[in-house]
């Protein structure tokens, strides 16, 4: 398991067998990524990994938040 997913799972105790929802309050579908709400780009830096940047998401917002759709300072209030 990639290290940001390992660190979201231990923080909230979930495993990757568990269901677990998208953060956006107007999805609410199965979160399948763990996004890092302040991207760590191509070869961006460890001091990322942290939980505080980590956010569930379904694969569409995902894109969305990757596509900066979705703003970053929304993602952390829902953090």
């Amino acid at each position: 398991m990639v290290k940001h997913k390992n660190i979201f799972s231990e923080f909230y105790g979930v495993s990757e067998h568990d269901i677990i929802l998208c953060i956006m309050p107007e999805c609410r579908k199965v979160a399948v990524d763990i996004h890092h709400v302040d991207q760590k780009k191509m070869g961006g830096h460890k001091g990322k990994d942290i939980i505080e940047n980590l956010a569930q998401v379904c694969r569409q917002c995902h894109n969305l938040a990757d596509a900066y759709k979705i703003k970053k300072e929304y993602l952390f209030e829902l953090i």
